[in-house]
């Protein structure tokens, strides 16, 4: 196994302690706070070669697939030509640079931004999971900026689709996309939006696949997708025993708190099972404190005697809410 695999194994499993325990915090009680700006990585899967290649409509200033290799854009600023210098190897520099730039900035620097993010790792002097954390704070800026960027959809998955494009950077892609709804204005944007996350979610070996189901499950919350639908998505997720991981933990968890029909069938072989990892079962013991009866008590309550503190956190929060559900009724 090289670096780079090791580097995105890590990733993997910290990104699904962290979501777990801002789940279990959640459904105790708290109110649904406002998600950072700067998200930590995503963990990224294996590459899909069931994809399907959406056009670019004319109207979106000129986009062009990912794999469609263009001159470097020319920046107006030296911050901007700071930021985007492929022959600079400091990252603390460059972010330096990109720290000063504002959220007005001319249309020559918003394209040459988008010229950067589409730049592969051979392309840049910056090791790859450096550059993808300047790509990410890049693609912040781009999204914070005044004038929303009308093409931003349409870059962001046209570099998604593009596999030759390193398979963080393409969850990061993902993330973006979801995370710039609320200032999309232009149908065709958001349909282009839309269309990406279901296509990504679709597959649960894609790069993004379980951050695609975030995004749409907060879609469900504000109204904008179908909670049946996404909460059946999830479902199909989860059950593929096959699927990352990662994939199957955020899946199992949204199944769950959306309601999904099945979702406490498919967490109890999950729990009872100790061959299966960790964040997977403490997934479990999450959606039977949600979806589960009278029956899953035990379980419950043997994990929560374990000697793995994380099940026993799991799985002590879990019969709590179970145990107030079921006296409520």
């Amino acid at each position: 196994m090289n670096t780079k695999r090791i580097v995105v194994a890590g990733v993997t499993v910290a990104v699904a302690a962290a979501a777990l325990l801002v789940f279990f915090t959640r459904r105790e009680g708290a109110g649904r706070a406002e998600r950072a700006v700067r998200e930590a990585p995503r963990p990224s899967f294996p590459v899909s070669t069931n994809v399907v290649v959406r056009p670019l409509p004319p109207s979106a200033l000129g986009a062009r697939p990912a794999s469609d290799r263009r001159p470097p854009a020319i920046p107006s600023s030296k911050g901007v030509a700071a930021v985007t210098d492929a022959a600079a190897g400091s990252l603390d520099a460059r972010l330096a640079a990109l720290a000063c730039l504002g959220k007005s900035l001319p249309e020559a620097d918003v394209e040459a931004l988008f010229t950067f993010l589409d730049r592969r790792d051979a392309e840049d002097s910056l090791p790859p999971e450096k550059l993808n954390a300047l790509k990410n704070d890049v693609a912040n800026l781009l999204r914070a900026q005044a004038r929303f960027p009308d093409v931003l959809p349409w870059r962001l998955a046209a570099m998604w689709r593009d596999p030759l494009h390193d398979e963080v950077w393409r969850d990061y892609c993902i993330q973006h996309a979801g995370a710039a709804w609320p200032r999309i204005a232009n149908k065709a944007a958001r349909d282009e939006v839309r269309a990406l996350l279901w296509e990504a979610a679709a597959d649960p070996a894609a790069p993004g696949s379980g951050t695609a189901l975030i995004a749409l499950r907060n879609l469900a919350d504000s109204g904008a997708e179908a909670r049946d639908k996404v909460a059946a998505r999830a479902a199909a997720s989860a059950g593929a025993g096959t699927a990352p991981e990662g994939v199957r933990v955020t899946s199992l968890q949204i199944a769950a708190e959306l309601g999904a029909p099945g979702a406490a069938a498919l967490a109890r072989p999950i729990l009872s099972d100790r061959s299966q990892p960790v964040h997977l079962r403490m997934s479990a013991a999450a959606a039977l404190g949600m979806t589960g009866d009278a029956s899953d008590l035990p379980a419950l309550k043997a994990l929560a005697e374990t000697s793995d503190p994380r099940l026993r956190a799991a799985a002590s929060s879990a019969l709590r809410r179970l145990s107030e559900t079921l006296g409520r009724q």
